[in-house]
């Protein structure tokens, strides 16, 4: 139980006092097995917190078969249930809590400026790739494999213009084949083995991004990370650390004794080394990329997550911190990765 130690201190001290972590704290709240001193601490804080009444009601509804809670506050609930004045509360896991942003998307460059001629149709296909919304079809999987394979052999594929670019293709292609081998599989778990082998045939530039992937979260983060604040989330399709994170925790995103292993601990080394550098704003999509397995499993981003959750103080990165410790909760160790999802996740 020394994983929730965090949660704890969360409901007991200063975050019970604010109204507007109510929801969440509720959540969390249902989530913690508290017992004797745990159940006192806690229902000590929520009884001292400047909360509305109806606030503090719908909270003592969630508690109100411990045993510290007192005959008043178990009448308090009664009447409130009676007036039809409890409610439950929001999940915000069941939205996605940050929506994707165009603002900080540069306009494309067209397709011309790709520097040889004969390979422009990849990327014509990469970029309508982009903008295709529906889920896509073997035939689209299969075009561009064949393009990256390409594409990903050129110098241009280096150079600050079409880094970032590509690696968001790299990411979505390497998301989709996943997608397709989960659906092949119908409920099977997708091992190790087929996954290696799926990469060495479909992606053979896999172990190449990832190597770049990891040294990039290890170096500097965009300069316009520093300027912006964690409740102003938004990435355009250049942004090299968002797409390092993304395609780095995909890829090695399967149980593993093996093959993938000594890169899942590389994935949660490279953040942790790069944690304190980084501001809040990266720090945010990190939380937000980075699915909940690795917060769970992986020691060194465990640690980090507990340590944000008794130290933080920014109430739009505290956001962050609450959802993805919600989502370590519910994430259980042997159902790891056996679907694309965001969780977050």
């Amino acid at each position: 139980m020394g994983h929730v130690a965090g949660g704890r201190y969360s409901l007991a001290e200063e975050v019970a006092n604010t109204e507007g972590f109510s929801g969440l704290r509720r959540l969390m709240r249902r989530q913690l097995r508290a017992v004797g001193n745990e159940e006192e601490s806690i229902l000590r804080a929520l009884r001292a917190a400047d909360l509305s009444d109806q606030v503090r009601v719908n909270e003592l509804f969630d508690v109100e078969s411990w045993q510290s809670v007192t005959e008043a506050e178990r009448a308090l609930v009664d009447s409130a249930r009676s007036a039809g004045e409890l409610y439950e509360p929001f999940d915000p896991r069941k939205r996605r809590p940050i929506e994707f942003s165009s603002d900080w998307d540069p306009p494309r460059k067209a397709e011309d400026e790709w520097p040889n001629p004969e390979e422009r149709k990849f990327i014509t296909l990469l970029l309508a790739s982009d903008k295709n919304n529906e889920k896509p079809s073997d035939e689209d999987i299969a075009n561009r494999v064949v393009a990256l394979e390409t594409i990903c052999q050129q110098t241009a594929a280096k150079e600050d213009r079409w880094r970032g670019e590509v690696l968001s293709w790299c990411w979505r292609l390497v998301h989709d084949i996943y997608g397709r081998e989960v659906k092949r599989l119908e409920g099977a778990e997708l091992t190790e083995d087929v996954w290696r082998s799926c990469l060495d045939r479909d992606a053979t530039w896999w172990r190449v991004k990832l190597s770049e992937s990891l040294e990039t979260l290890k170096g500097q983060v965009p300069e316009f990370h520093h300027g912006r604040t964690a409740d102003q989330l938004s990435w355009g399709s250049n942004d090299t650390f968002v797409y390092s994170l993304r395609f780095a925790e995909t890829v090695v995103a399967v149980r593993s004794t093996n093959h993938f292993l000594r890169y899942q601990e590389e994935l949660a080394d490279s953040i942790d080394a790069s944690w304190k550098e980084w501001p809040n704003f990266s720090r945010a999509l990190a939380l937000m990329f980075v699915r909940a397995w690795y917060w769970a499993n992986q020691t060194k981003l465990r640690k980090l997550l507990e340590g944000l959750m008794r130290t933080e103080e920014d109430p739009h990165f505290l956001k962050h911190v609450f959802l993805r410790e919600l989502s370590r909760y519910s994430t259980k160790t042997s159902g790891h990765a056996r679907r694309v999802s965001r969780q977050s996740q």
